[in-house]
């Protein structure tokens, strides 16, 4: 699934979005980040609710976990490239020249970034964990792990990146050992906790006020997420050969926006990108079709035979 995957987040979602969000009257930059954001999945309730059914292993468990990666390792050149794209609109004369030395040197990051991905994931991390785990001491094991994530994170920030996606490459280095399973069965609880904490906080965040002056355009641009993220990762899924309803359940399983929407939000307001109205719209947006995709992604074989009947 790896080209129809990219595909989909770069050359369809990201491009049809903006266009779109441009035609109902929104600037570049913003119509850039809610696209951006609109073009990934939430892998946290899509995995969860996968694995409560006990379908990670079938056809479509195994697409929609393979299609998630790829689209969480996209995360690392966005969050690379969005600020250097925001300074380059912001400073007002963008040339060809300077537009495209800034992208290269993006790139370079990003690639850099994911080469040390690959080469830690293999080598350095598994020695590390390897070694602790001889000692046989659940404290130190857990100590070394958390270690590793602060020091990945503090590593991105000294090199002008964000802390929270050195966290999040430290996640993908751990989760390539063979002690992975042991890492996870000792964070789980907290991840449980963080998991409730996040998504509550995120609730009291969103000012209920500017909501209520906002609400035809978020329930009009969440209608309007909904359905082409469907249609097009279900036609993606048809157009790899899949049966109908493989590409039903891959196509609900993709509609809920990620938990990086709420990063890349975060990220455009930070830079100026993003007014308070504009973040407090992404994030109503992607709590909104979260909430609006578990029920359909839960009855999805319901809702197809259903429909299939119909």
């Amino acid at each position: 699934v790896f080209w129809a995957a990219f595909f989909q987040i770069v050359l369809v979602t990201t491009l049809l979005f903006c266009v779109l969000f441009g035609l109902l009257g929104m600037l570049f930059l913003p119509a850039l980040f809610l696209s951006i954001a609109g073009a990934l999945s939430s892998t946290v309730v899509v995995v969860k609710i996968l694995f409560e059914k006990g379908e990670l292993d079938t056809v479509p468990g195994e697409i929609l976990t393979a299609w998630l990666v790829i689209q969480d390792l996209a995360v690392i050149p966005i969050m690379i490239l969005l600020p250097g794209l925001v300074s380059l609109y912001l400073s007002g004369t963008p040339t060809v020249v300077g537009a495209t030395t800034v992208i290269f040197f993006q790139l370079l990051k990003a690639a850099l970034a994911i080469v040390l991905v690959l080469f830690f994931g293999k080598t350095g991390v598994p020695f590390i964990l390897k070694n602790v785990a001889k000692l046989q001491s659940r404290e130190v094991y857990l100590i070394t792990t958390i270690g590793i994530v602060f020091i990945s994170a503090l590593s991105a920030y000294a090199f002008g990146l964000s802390a929270g996606l050195g966290a999040f490459i430290a996640g993908l280095l751990i989760s390539e050992t063979s002690q992975n399973h042991m890492v996870f069965s000792e964070v789980r609880p907290l991840r449980d906790i963080f998991s409730t904490v996040f998504f509550v906080s995120l609730g009291m965040s969103i000012p209920v006020a500017t909501l209520t002056l906002l609400w035809p355009m978020v329930i009009g641009m969440t209608v309007l997420i909904v359905v082409l993220k469907f249609s097009v990762v279900f036609l993606l899924s048809r157009f790899l050969g899949y049966h109908p309803k493989t590409a039903w359940l891959v196509g609900l399983g993709l509609i809920p926006m990620s938990e990086f929407g709420f990063i890349i939000a975060s990220q455009g307001w930070s830079l100026g990108a993003l007014t308070r109205d504009q973040y407090t719209l992404l994030v109503a947006l992607t709590f909104l079709t979260i909430l609006i995709s578990t029920p359909f992604l839960s009855q999805g074989h319901g809702l197809y035979y259903a429909l299939h009947s119909w």
